[in-house]
C-alpha cells in the first residue's frame, strides 16, 4: 500500500482565515495516527478540537490572563510557573532550542 486518500469536507470552512481549531484538528489526528503518535487508543479530532481554544491568537501573543486552561496546562509542561514568567518572557524554557527540551516538553 502506498497511501490511503481520503477528502474530507469541513462545514463552514472558510479557506480565508488564518486559524481554524476543526481544521487543525484533523490535521494533528491525521499526523498522529500516520506516524503512530498514539497510545494505542485512535486519535479523535473532534476530542482535540475540543481542547483548543476559539482565540485565534497564538498563545505567544496572550497574556497570561488570557490564556485558556489547556494553554496554561501546556505552559506549565513547558516549566514555565505562572503569570510573571509568561508575561515577561523570563521562564528559562524560552531561551531552548527545540533539540534542547525534554521530550515531554515537545
Amino acid at each position: 500500500r502506498v497511501a490511503d486518500v481520503a477528502h474530507e469536507v469541513l462545514p463552514d470552512l472558510d479557506h480565508d482565515v488564518d486559524y481554524d481549531k476543526h481544521e487543525i484538528a484533523r490535521t494533528a489526528a491525521f499526523i498522529a495516527a500516520e506516524l503512530s503518535l498514539t497510545s494505542g487508543e485512535p486519535c479523535d479530532a473532534a476530542t482535540i478540537a475540543e481542547t483548543m481554544p476559539d482565540d485565534e491568537r497564538a498563545a505567544s501573543e496572550k497574556s497570561w490572563a488570557d490564556l485558556s486552561e489547556a494553554e496554561r496546562t501546556w505552559a506549565k509542561q513547558l516549566g514555565i510557573k505562572g503569570a510573571n514568567a509568561w508575561d515577561a518572557g523570563t521562564a528559562p524554557v524560552w531561551s531552548k532550542a527545540w533539540r534542547q527540551l525534554q521530550q515531554e516538553q515537545r
